[in-house]
């Protein structure tokens, strides 16, 4: 989280610093660098951080008495405290999404948008890039599936925005506190990203046909499914829930749980807004949220969080999720009459029967 994304765009920067202030960031390519930016060195290198923690860790102080030493190293430290080329993230830490590996740049949304725009050229031209006269199509599959894989890498880095929180270890001495929300507005833009990059359509890179009809013979919608869940799953993780709820009582001005769940309804069923076909897609990832607001709202049952476990069922997220489901079905009721299609008029269907029973059990 150290260098700016504008950074990574730069031939002279990236040549003399690589992609992250410490080799251990595990930042293994800069997937940043668009191809008109000239970069060169795309590879992690000795940074800033590796050179002052060897400096801290082996520095020879002779026979000095071990408290003045103390003294000296703390002091280095708080030097060196509000500088993030210096900053540590705690490994495990799932709430704080400057501590992530793989994650390039100081601002996830933007690192992953040109991340996208680098995925897209590739699949356009993978099939000339790598074809070999004689051969099958087993390194094309490969690489394929390792393209959908940094796609979620990169939806991975901008949902732990979503009820984020900054951990910054601290003495008495240092003034600021340890831990905060991720400032509302970030949270926004990350909710923003991920309703356009991750719960729309896939879009045509994805879907290139130049190679899927050589590698896949039936499994694209419901591989995409499943890729779509795994995003919106994390992203109502409890945890993450529970962490919305509890900042947004702490007297900061964070971004709410009602708040988030409505964007996240929103970017779920933007059609019922439109009266516009539901694709396919669309229409598997509508029936996931319902499924998962199910949970949400009828399963009784703890889940670890950082600070013990969490029961769902004595939290708030329970009547959040009834007041979604209530919300929905009430749109769908209106939207289901002038469906224009089959498809779309039988799933809406479904979807209010679905939530009949979930909110009438009996």
């Amino acid at each position: 989280h150290a260098v700016p994304v504008d950074s990574l765009r730069s031939p002279a920067y990236t040549s003399r610093h690589g992609t992250s202030a410490s080799i251990m960031d595990y930042a293994r390519f800069n997937y940043i660098a668009q191809p008109e930016d000239g970069v060169t060195q795309f590879l992690p290198q000795m940074g800033e951080y590796d050179k002052w923690a060897i400096k801290w860790g082996y520095t020879w102080f002779g026979d000095m008495p071990a408290e003045e030493k103390e003294k000296i190293l703390h002091e280095w430290t708080v030097e060196r405290a509000n500088d993030p080329k210096y900053f540590y993230g705690r490994q495990g830490n799932s709430a704080d999404p400057r501590s992530q590996s793989e994650a390039l740049g100081d601002n996830n949304m933007e690192a992953g948008r040109l991340g996208l725009a680098n995925l897209a050229k590739i699949t356009k031209n993978m099939t000339d890039w790598i074809q070999v006269k004689g051969e099958g199509f087993y390194d094309l599959d490969e690489l394929y599936s390792q393209i959908l894989l940094q796609w979620r890498r990169y939806m991975r880095h901008v949902v732990k925005n979503v009820g984020g929180v900054f951990e910054t270890p601290k003495t008495y001495d240092q003034e600021g506190v340890v831990y905060e929300s991720v400032p509302a507005h970030q949270q926004r833009e990350a909710m923003a990203f991920l309703a356009e990059h991750a719960f729309a359509d896939p879009p045509e890179w994805m879907l290139n046909a130049e190679i899927l009809d050589r590698i896949n013979q039936d499994g694209v919608v419901e591989d995409i499914r499943q890729r779509q869940v795994s995003v919106l799953n994390s992203l109502t993780d409890p945890g993450r829930i529970a962490r919305l709820i509890e900042y947004d009582h702490r007297g900061q001005k964070s971004y709410s749980p009602n708040e988030f769940m409505d964007d996240l309804r929103g970017a779920i069923w933007t059609e019922l807004d439109e009266d516009v076909e539901i694709s396919v897609y669309r229409r598997n990832l509508q029936r996931s949220w319902v499924k998962r607001l199910e949970y949400l709202m009828t399963e009784d049952i703890q889940v670890s969080f950082w600070a013990g476990p969490i029961h769902i069922g004595q939290s708030d997220m329970r009547s959040m999720a009834r007041e979604q489901l209530k919300t929905v079905y009430a749109e769908v009721r209106q939207s289901v009459t002038s469906a224009r299609d089959r498809s779309t008029k039988a799933h809406l269907n479904d979807i209010k029967s679905q939530i009949e029973l979930i909110l009438n059990p009996d």
